[in-house]
Formats: structure tokens, sequence, C-alpha cells
């Protein structure tokens, strides 16, 4: 009983530290002739617990390269989300990391010319608008059932959060994604990547997706 009103006690002096830290936010800004809507700052003490839980959305998908001559379509929901911390991943995104939503084969197609591009390995084929050099997709040898879109493509793409991120060995100190797995480098096995595939379909199917996933067989 003791813990829990203690446990108030300590919740009631932060809502009122930040009120406080709001009202003179306010006051302050107003001295230089700034004025900050109340409703700006409600939005900065909202609590973590009263966040509006992200809501999958249904398939299909469309989105398209930048400067849109290339337009692709998935009829299915995602396998796996990913981020990639791999010093490539660094220098094809021009950014701390890569996003990719893996997508059955068969549900995925695209309109347009695309060549293949970016760092050539053995089993590996990445592609590319032609026109503007948008990365587009990355096949792999072995996995044809699965295609890796680049998850920036998509129209919703704010809606596909990454669930794993790899090669944190190479990730950049100040990065920080939130992730239910991460690995330091790949998944060593195919029993790692099913225990994926069925945890993200879990994850899927409680935050508001109502096709499951096509699963590897």
């Amino acid at each position: 009983m003791g813990s829990q009103r203690t446990l108030r006690q300590k919740t009631g002096y932060v809502d009122c530290i930040q009120r406080r830290t709001l009202f003179l936010l306010r006051t302050g800004l107003r001295v230089f002739g700034i004025t900050v809507p109340k409703s700006v700052c409600a939005l900065q003490v909202t609590k973590e617990s009263e966040r509006s839980p992200m809501v999958c959305p249904k398939p299909p998908y469309a989105g398209a390269c930048l400067c849109g001559a290339v337009r692709v379509k998935v009829t299915a929901s995602p396998l796996l989300t990913l981020a990639c911390h791999c010093r490539d991943c660094h220098k094809f995104s021009a950014s701390a990391y890569s996003l990719t939503t893996m997508f059955p084969s068969d549900s995925f197609s695209y309109t347009g010319e695309v060549i293949k591009g970016g760092r050539h390995s053995s089993g590996r084929t990445h592609y590319f608008c032609a026109s503007c050099l948008n990365f587009i997709y990355s096949r792999i040898e072995g996995a044809d059932w699965r295609v890796n879109l680049r998850t920036s493509v998509l129209d919703r793409a704010a809606s596909f959060e990454p669930f794993v991120e790899l090669m944190t060995d190479e990730k950049m100190p100040w990065v920080d994604v939130p992730v239910a797995h991460s690995f330091s480098q790949f998944p060593q096995s195919l029993d790692d990547l099913q225990m994926l595939l069925d945890g993200y379909a879990e994850w899927w199917q409680r935050s508001g997706g109502t096709d499951e996933p096509t699963r590897r067989s």
C-alpha cells in the first residue's frame, strides 16, 4: 500500500514539473513575441500509455520511386520488416540504416523499367529505377518465395515499422531503433528466420492486421 502511495506521489510530482515547465516555456517565448498554442504544448506531455497504437494497413499496398516512373503493387500482408545497419546500407540509403519490408514474391508486381545496380554479390541482386536510380527491391538466390522491397517506396511507409534490426555491429553509435529482435550480424539459420517470421505474424495480428502473412513452407 505504501509503495503504491509513493508511486502516486512521484507521478504527481513529475506531472507538476511538466506542467510548470510548459507554463514557463510559453511565458518565456511570449517575451520574444512568439506564441505557442496550448495544443502544441499538450502534445509534449502525452503519456506513452495514451498514444494511439499502430494499426497495420490492409493490403493491397501501392508505392512508387522518387520520379514515379516505377510503380509497385503488393496484394499480400508483409512477412517481415527489417532495419539493416551494415555499411553497404549506409551508402545505399545515404542514411544511418536501410528499411526493408519482405513480401511473398507472387504478391509483388511493378510497372516501369528497372536496372540492376548497387554492389553485386553472389546470390543477391538489387534493382533500381532506370530513370531516377531510386533503390526499389532485392532478390535473394535460393529464396525465390520472397522479395525484399525498400519500405520507403511504399505510399504508407510509416505503417511498416521495423520488427528486426540486423548488423548492429556496424550500427551508428547514436542510432536507436525500437525493435523486437536485434542481431549483431544476420540470422544464422533457417530456424532463426522462421522464428522471426512466426513472431512477426503474431505481432501483425495483435496490431490489427486481418490477413495472416504468408509463411515460408
